[in-house]
């Protein structure tokens, strides 16, 4: 018997998933999600309302009313943890993997906390590429071009100007040809998509290409169907280049240790009421800049609660 997960989750999911950046497959699955029952749709906007209202305080720079705002959803979170905190845990913290976790600490692990960046390489003739993981390229430079295939993933070409030596990525049979410009290629089973953000770029096979300019993505179908150039939401660029900032990794890493690397990136100072729970492992990734979406992470899975005390944040564990 099929599962079917609840709307609020799966919004919550999707929310996450097109945070990173959506394939051409996952557009259409999105769509078609949302479609398929009314409530879906519902529960997507709830998700969207919550994502803004949790992200616009950091973007605004308000963080003390973010966490002013903490102590009210704290009151109404047991009567809604299934449906909203399924949401707000996603949706808030779309800057963390799920994956993070608390447990013990065993007395024979190796922590680990580390700061991950993406692979960036700089071409020979001042191009940048970088690279999403799992994305791989081949570099073919002549005399007269410079031609890069995209052999897998996702890749942000950042083109150094040279109008005399067109500058092609090659996707399969899809070309992506520029000048100078800024764009990000992904490469999919059943298309390939390009989001130009910086520039004009044309897009095609062979002589049968179309053109886009900065804002717009470009969707060519592997098989049949026709290519598709549409206008891309500001909020929906920064979101499909959302990998490239850096990322805490943490694997088994005491929560004091965690603490610390964030600390070295946030506003407001995060330290722990009780140095016991300093101990307590911790394994997941987090975007370096995003002490705000670490707190509400813990505060609505790990039960701790979080409270301003002069300029700090203490973290304690919540009474029972």
């Amino acid at each position: 018997m099929r599962t079917v997960q609840d709307p609020a989750a799966a919004a919550a999911d999707w929310l996450a998933r097109r945070n990173g950046g959506l394939t051409p497959a996952d557009e259409t699955a999105f769509a078609r999600w949302l479609e398929a029952d009314p409530s879906h749709r519902r529960a997507w906007t709830e998700a969207e309302v919550a994502w803004r209202r949790l992200n616009a305080p950091r973007a605004a720079g308000e963080a003390d009313a973010l966490l002013a705002a903490l102590a009210v959803r704290r009151r109404v979170r047991r009567q809604r943890r299934r449906a909203l905190g399924a949401v707000l845990g996603a949706a808030a913290v779309v800057a963390l993997w799920a994956g993070l976790r608390f447990r013990p600490a065993p007395a024979d692990t190796a922590p680990l906390a580390a700061v991950a960046r993406p692979t960036i390489r700089t071409l020979a003739d001042g191009s940048k590429v970088a690279l999403r993981p799992g994305a791989e390229i081949a570099v073919e430079f002549q005399p007269g071009s410079r031609g890069v295939r995209l052999l897998a993933g996702e890749a942000l070409f950042t083109v150094a100007k040279d109008p005399a030596r067109p500058f092609v990525v090659q996707a399969g049979d899809i070309a992506v040809r520029a000048v100078g410009t800024e764009f990000l290629v992904g490469s999919g089973r059943d298309a390939v998509s390009v989001l130009v953000t910086e520039g004009r770029i044309a897009v095609g096979r062979g002589s049968d290409e179309v053109q886009a300019g900065a804002g717009e993505r470009v969707v060519v179908p592997r098989g049949d169907g026709g290519t598709r150039v549409a206008p891309v939401a500001p909020s929906a660029v920064a979101a499909a280049l959302a990998w490239r900032g850096e990322r805490l990794e943490f694997s088994d890493t005491p929560l004091a240790e965690a603490l610390a690397a964030v600390n070295r990136r946030a506003a407001v100072p995060l330290v722990l009421a009780d140095p016991e729970l300093g101990r307590r492992r911790i394994t997941g990734v987090l975007w370096a800049d995003d002490s705000e979406g670490f707190v509400r992470l813990l505060e609505a899975g790990f039960n701790l609660v979080a409270e301003r005390e002069g300029a700090a944040l203490r973290l304690r564990e919540r009474r029972r």
